[in-house]
Order: C-alpha cells, then structure tokens, then sequence
C-alpha cells in the first residue's frame, strides 16, 4: 500500500499545523513518527487518514487522491488507531474486535470472520477477556481491544494493509509493547505499510526502518534511527544535549527484527 502526500498544508484559523509536507511512506516499512507535543503528529495520520482534509496540497494512496476515494473504499484498505480510542458501551471484547470486519463484509460468524478475530485476540492476548464487556477491562487492556480491531481490519483486506497508529502503546506494560513491536515488524515482513506514533525514543531507535521527527508542523529531520543524536533530541524537545543523551539508548540499541530475520 503505497502512501504519499505532497505539500501537505493545514491551517486552523491563523494557526498553521502542518506545514508543506512532502512524504513518502513505503511498503514493507516502519515508519515511527516522533516529536514534542504540539509538533502536529496527530493531525498528521488524521489528514494521512482521511478524517481531516488538508487546507492545500494533497495526500495519494496507491496513486489516487484520498479524497477521491469513499470512505468505505477507505476503510477497507488502511486501519486507524486515534490517539484517543473510546468505547462507549458495554460491548463484549470479541465483538469490538470484530468490527474490523465490517469494512469488508465479512461476517463475525462466518469461519473467516472467526479466524480472524480469535488471530488477533491472541495476538494481543485477550482470549480470556472474549466475553467481558470491554468498558469493564482496564487503560491498557482496552488499548489492547484497539489494537486488536485494527489487525483483524487491516488482515481482512487479504493482502499488505496500511497500519496508522497513533501512539498504539500508551498504557502497555513492556510485555505487550513487545509483542506489539513484534507483530508490527512481522507485518511490515509480509508487506504492510505501518507508521506509527511514538513518544519513547529507544522503542522508535529499535522498531523503525526510518523516523520522521516534526517541530511546529514542520519536518525537522528524516532518516533511519542513526540521525537521533544527542544534538538533534536537543534540538527537538528543546533542553540540553546532556539531558538528550539520557533519553537515548547507550550504546545504540541494536534494531529489534524478528527471530527468523
């Protein structure tokens, strides 16, 4: 799934968010978006989405103008994790997995349906929670939920998906951000496109092929994880190189691939 925009602008009154934004996102890859609050990342998978529309320029999925496209044409070929994912009732685990299948009308029930929401709650290890209505789990374990959602959604398109993830492991223990790390990896392996959000640093040293870091709605640097350097963190998050070299990994963490790799 190839994703791309071309000076991606977006203004909210006088306030410029995003700011001429020529990207391209390939696939096979992690890409793991980082920067201070208020660089403009969520805004950013949101136009990358389709639920925000860009004030100029434009963004291409597979060669076509998102715009152009209906949403459910949309949500059949990329899944979304928000920043703030809500569920609102008292649905049991199983069946807000299953909504991911939706999209595709593929049927909850069917043998497909099954396979691939019992495929995902594994994943992320919630089959004991099947039952349970997922507004009694906790912080972490909806997220979770979520993410499971957007697996079944993205592998019921039957070929490479593109994954949008805003930070996907806010409230994850280090167990699950792992297993999570590792799914994303093994379905970069297989094809999919995944950007994903990120505010540890380490974890984005470690799980991304390239890091696009944004300032104010601008990129501030691109390129594989060798360019987080004590100057540029500095820089970035404004505070000194000193404190920056505390927040990366030293030595520099060796890249996290799977076993078989």
């Amino acid at each position: 799934m190839k994703l791309e925009t071309s000076a991606l602008t977006l203004a909210r009154g006088p306030r410029t968010i995003l700011s001429g934004l020529s990207l391209r996102f390939q696939p096979g890859t992690v890409t793991v978006l980082a920067g201070p609050n208020g660089a403009g990342k969520s805004t950013l998978i949101d136009c990358l989405a389709g639920d925000l529309a860009p004030t100029s320029g434009q963004v291409q999925l597979n060669g076509q103008p998102l715009e152009s496209l209906p949403l459910q044409a949309r949500a059949r070929q990329r899944a979304v994790l928000p920043q703030r994912a809500m569920i609102a009732f008292d649905f049991p685990v199983a069946e807000v997995v299953a909504m991911g299948l939706h999209p595709h009308g593929i049927g909850a029930r069917s043998a497909e349906g099954r396979a691939l929401v019992s495929r995902a709650m594994a994943d992320m290890d919630l089959a004991e929670f099947a039952d349970r209505p997922a507004t009694r789990l906790s912080g972490g374990e909806q997220q979770r939920v979520h993410i499971a959602r957007c697996l079944t959604q993205a592998r019921a398109a039957g070929g490479p998906a593109l994954l949008l993830l805003d930070e996907p492991t806010g409230g994850l223990d280090y167990r699950h951000q792992f297993a999570l790390a590792q799914l994303l990896r093994a379905a970069a392996a297989e094809g999919a496109t995944i950007l994903v959000s990120l505010h540890d640093l380490p974890l984005a040293s470690r799980l991304a092929d390239r890091l696009l870091l944004l300032g104010d709605g601008r990129l501030v640097a691109e390129g594989p994880p060798a360019i987080l350097t004590p100057a540029l963190v500095a820089r970035l998050y404004g505070i000194d190189e000193a404190a920056a070299a505390e927040l990366l990994p030293s030595p520099p963490s060796l890249p996290l691939r799977l076993a078989a790799e």
